[in-house]
């Protein structure tokens, strides 16, 4: 990973959806949701992961223009990352939507 990356991955990130929604999610909350199902992470890592995801979808915007990209859920792919399986992440969605 660059010098530069690294810098980015430092600073929160704001992502304008199509529809001009902020998204910017509650890390203490995602994570202690995380730390239910026996995944523990600081919120420097949540911002990373959480960064890294951002980057990646406005990277595949800026190549590919208003197609969605894929997964597109930033949520989902957050817990992925973190460890969590499909059927327990789609559990915790439920719980916490």
């Amino acid at each position: 990973m660059s010098e530069q990356h690294r810098q980015r991955n430092r600073k929160p990130y704001l992502l304008l959806d199509a529809g001009g929604t902020l998204i910017f999610p509650d890390f203490d909350f995602l994570l202690q949701q995380a730390h239910l199902v026996g995944i523990t992470a600081t919120n420097e890592q949540g911002l990373t992961i959480y960064s890294q995801i951002v980057y990646e979808e406005d990277t595949f915007a800026h190549k590919h223009g208003h197609q969605p990209p894929p997964g597109g859920d930033i949520i989902r792919d957050f817990y992925h990352r973190l460890g969590i399986n499909e059927e327990t992440v789609l559990k915790r969605l439920s719980e916490v939507a």
